[in-house]
């Protein structure tokens, strides 16, 4: 399957759908916990959706001893149709996504990013009609990164979460898909297995529906006629 076919085949797919699928299969390690989208602008984000191959970034507290990532901010070596996935420090102040990354993002024509942190100048975000940006944090930041966090990886393997119960791996080229109900991390070489799946979870789905809304069906007939 080409590139382009592998996250065309997941991507016109709910997050939901996709989550079930993943469980199914025993992915592990495949939703990341608290994400939602900060970007667009509120009326927007129902509709919102992201989906693209991950290129991933790790960062340090600024004064912790590993080196500096040659390449010294991921946003300079994002390609088109990428997405941006960042592993911040858990529990620092800073943000680790503003407007002028954003701004070098679109530029690089990225489809968006993921933040496990903070992200600022969400107004200026916003201005960019289609790139959705998606955070782990319960609020924004209005401090650079500059003096607290470092990019100390570029394109290797980072994990999200390491302060809760729910560590999810992502891999450079993975396939991000993120919609309202959160963000999920598909495997690239397994994507047409998940998609696959998904979709039959989705006709299951929508036969159980039937059944419950036209013929008064109990969820749990329902489940036991459709759901195999």
């Amino acid at each position: 399957m080409s590139d382009d076919a592998a996250v065309a085949a997941v991507g016109a797919i709910a997050s939901c759908d996709l989550a079930d699928a993943l469980l199914r299969l025993g992915i592990p390690r495949f939703f990341v916990h608290d994400a939602r989208i900060v970007a667009p602008a509120d009326s927007s984000r129902l509709a919102a959706r992201l989906v693209g191959r991950a290129h991933t970034a790790t960062y340090a507290s600024a004064s912790a001893p590993d080196p500096t990532s040659p390449v010294v901010n991921p946003v300079d070596s994002l390609a088109p149709g990428s997405v941006l996935v960042v592993a911040g420090v858990p529990g620092s102040p800073n943000a680790y996504f503003g407007g002028l990354l954003c701004a070098r993002a679109v530029a690089a024509g990225a489809r968006g990013a993921v933040v496990d942190g903070r992200v600022r100048d969400l107004a200026e975000i916003c201005e960019n009609d289609g790139f959705v940006v998606v955070s782990t944090a319960p609020a924004g930041s209005v401090l650079g990164a500059g003096k607290y966090a470092k990019c100390v990886a570029v394109g290797a393997p980072v994990t999200l979460g390491t302060n809760t119960d729910y560590p999810t791996s992502v891999s450079e080229g993975d396939i991000v898909v993120a919609d309202v109900d959160g963000c999920v991390i598909v495997p690239y070489d397994r994507a047409q297995e998940v998609a696959a799946l998904a979709r039959t979870i989705q006709a299951q789905d929508a036969l159980c529906k039937i059944d419950i809304v036209q013929h008064g069906s109990t969820l749990v007939n329902a489940f036991k006629n459709h759901r195999k």
